[in-house]
């Protein structure tokens, strides 16, 4: 079985360091200096039991691969576009693409049931492009909780979680998601397949979608947003309004959404991905988290005020200081 990891951030190298221990044909596209380092001295990865090299078949050249059986998208979920010129080579008629991303994926509304307004959301997807170049019949869910970060390039450190919860967009069984399945829990990770895919997006979801976009917009780390009555008030009014737009969409959320923001009392210092991304100079993904989900309630006619007003303040901050990039 051929897979090839698109994306050599934290998230693709920890995969394609774990799938060396699969018996699949691996490869890995990467770029610049990551490229570089892996060629020289082969992928790092540095974990709880120490440094471990492995010798990955890495290219910048997605051409020069066979069409492969799975694609595994491991970019931010708002470059996913951008990246079609290396994706689209590697496809052939049973290719399957699982995105290994945050928020609500490209493919949402593929075998959903019900009568929808979209085929796809335009704060995810602008014009279909991902729709229309990899086809919703090749996507697969994807839904990562892992905790990794580059060290320097060809370098990963992996601190905690092995989870990749994977499932077909119909949410019924299939060969293909099985094979992949078996890949990654050969590679020593956990990857269930999953009877809802959707409910696994929101529950992720549904724990991103108030502190990530509140934290980039103060700057401030979980335990002073939740130490602050105000903004913890907040903080439970997105979650409610999440809350409400999964249910409308078909979602149970487990819990209530004062619960959900009490989960995160003792967090302390931690600080949100997206504010770490800010802290670093890089593009937030807001609209895969946030933007989503208040176009989501406009489709199902749930109104998402506060979602609305912090996605505006947060976009406007990062419009200002270049790290928000509006969908081509």
């Amino acid at each position: 079985m051929r897979i090839c990891i698109v994306g050599a951030g934290a998230v693709g190298c920890l995969l394609a360091a774990r799938l060396t221990r699969s018996d699949c044909e691996l490869s890995l596209v990467a770029r610049g200096a990551t490229l570089d380092a892996i060629r020289a001295d082969g992928l790092k990865l540095i974990d709880r039991k120490g440094e471990h090299r492995y010798e990955i078949n890495v290219t910048d050249d997605a051409s020069s691969l066979e069409p492969q059986d799975h694609v595994i998208v491991a970019t931010k979920a708002h470059t996913i576009a951008a990246a079609l010129d290396v994706i689209t080579p590697l496809l052939g008629p049973e290719t399957a693409v699982a995105a290994a991303v945050n928020g609500i994926p490209w493919w949402y509304f593929h075998k959903l049931q019900g009568d929808y307004p979209s085929s796809h959301l335009q704060s995810v997807d602008k014009g279909g492009v991902v729709w229309n170049s990899i086809g919703p019949d090749r996507a697969l869910g994807c839904v990562v909780y892992v905790a990794a970060a580059m060290r320097a390039p060809g370098t990963v450190y992996h601190s905690h979680g092995i989870q990749f919860i994977l499932g077909e967009p119909d949410d019924l069984p299939s060969p293909r998601v099985t094979a992949l399945s078996e890949a990654l829990i050969a590679g020593g990770l956990r990857a269930p397949v999953s009877d809802d895919i959707r409910a696994a997006v929101w529950a992720k979801l549904w724990g991103n979608l108030n502190a990530n976009p509140v934290s980039a917009l103060t700057g401030a780390s979980i335990g002073e947003m939740v130490g602050d009555p105000a903004t913890r008030q907040i903080l439970v009014d997105i979650a409610r309004e999440g809350y409400e737009v999964a249910t409308a969409m078909g979602v149970e959320l487990e819990g209530d959404p004062a619960a959900r923001v009490k989960e995160m009392d003792g967090l302390g210092e931690f600080r949100t991905s997206m504010l770490q991304d800010m802290d670093a100079g890089k593009a937030i993904e807001l609209d895969p988290i946030v933007g989503s989900v208040a176009e989501l309630g406009r489709i199902a006619g749930v109104a998402t005020p506060v979602i609305d007003m912090v996605y505006a303040l947060t976009r406007q901050r990062a419009l200002i200081e270049e790290k928000y990039i509006p969908l081509t």
